[in-house]
């Protein structure tokens, strides 16, 4: 079995490890990440020295001229915060934030559970912060369970409620109604 203290065992691990890890600098550098880290970092490498929003694309880094850390929204980042507690020795524990990032054109929003704690190596404070992307559980509670025979929708009591009376009450949209050419022809195919 090999040896605890070899790098490539640790490494190893945390490669296997299928949540993202960074290992980030108190410049908010990313100075090593696992594998994982890739779904997150258009940059990636051991000593990388690009800013934290820089390596993600973040959306905020992006329309800032300075880059990260540096725009009006910089102030509200969990990762931010989350490394700044963890480099002043608040374990941070999965905190719930919203990444945006801009991907070969595209905005694409991702939610996270950011944790970070303070680690020292060679003399330096860095902050371990991992990643937990949880977008498509945040996508899925938007999720509305509807009847696939009359379209009503389940509201949280248990009751149905019809389509058009739920989004109005609930996303303040009206409606009129008519019918569509399909449902014309099968209710009424004599005027067809």
């Amino acid at each position: 079995m090999p040896r605890l203290e070899s790098r490539e065992y640790l490494k190893l691990i945390l490669d296997t490890i299928p949540v993202a890890i960074l290992i980030v600098d108190r410049d908010q550098r990313v100075i090593d990440s696992n594998r994982a880290a890739s779904k997150f970092l258009i940059y990636q490498g051991k000593e990388s020295e690009i800013l934290c929003g820089d390596a993600m694309a973040c959306i905020n880094a992006l329309n800032s001229e300075e880059g990260c850390g540096t725009s009006e929204f910089c102030e509200g980042c969990v990762i931010r915060s989350s490394l700044m507690d963890a480099l002043e020795g608040v374990q941070v524990t999965r905190r719930y934030g919203v990444l945006s990032r801009k991907l070969n054109g595209k905005v694409r929003i991702f939610h996270l559970l950011v944790s970070g704690a303070a680690i020292e190596l060679e003399g330096r404070t860095l902050a371990l912060i991992t990643l937990e992307d949880i977008t498509e559980l945040y996508e899925l509670r938007e999720i509305i369970p509807i009847c696939s025979w009359c379209q009503k929708i389940r509201i949280d009591e248990g009751y149905w409620e019809k389509v058009d009376m739920y989004l109005q009450e609930h996303k303040g949209m009206k409606f009129s109604h008519g019918i569509c050419p399909e449902c014309k022809k099968k209710l009424y195919p004599e005027f067809d």
